[in-house]
């Protein structure tokens, strides 16, 4: 794996043993998207794998396969190209949804169910 910019391999530590993503695009895109657009709450844009868990919850997310270079470029080239009113959109909604559906409700989620199955069970 080529390391070309200083924050490649701390930023890119979950896909370094795949060695499937070239820290230079890493590198390129960073330079193109503005700090503000990388602060929570700002309109940026979240490129989830479509392998993560919170795939299927988080539906404003841009999916990529973190093995494939062609769906990461992709993904990114989707963020990038994306106009402000829609990033900030999609944010605004990942951002609420997160914020409803807290580890609160999925621990009371998941305990109701516990109990409906302990129910049923005697």
């Amino acid at each position: 794996m080529k390391a070309t910019a200083p924050m490649c391999s701390a930023a890119l530590s979950t896909w370094a043993a795949s060695e499937q993503l070239d820290c230079r695009l890493y590198a390129i895109t960073r330079k193109k998207i503005p700090n503000t657009m990388l602060k929570n709450g700002q309109p940026g844009v979240l490129v989830l794998s479509e392998f993560a868990g919170s795939a299927m919850e988080l539906k404003d997310a841009v999916l990529a396969n973190p093995f494939s270079r062609d769906s990461m470029d992709e993904g990114i080239d989707k963020a990038i190209d994306m106009p402000e009113e829609e990033r900030r959109a999609r944010m605004q909604r990942l951002l609420a949804h997160v914020k409803k559906y807290d580890i609160a409700y999925w621990t009371q989620h998941v305990m109701g169910k516990f109990a409906k199955l302990t129910a049923a069970g005697k």
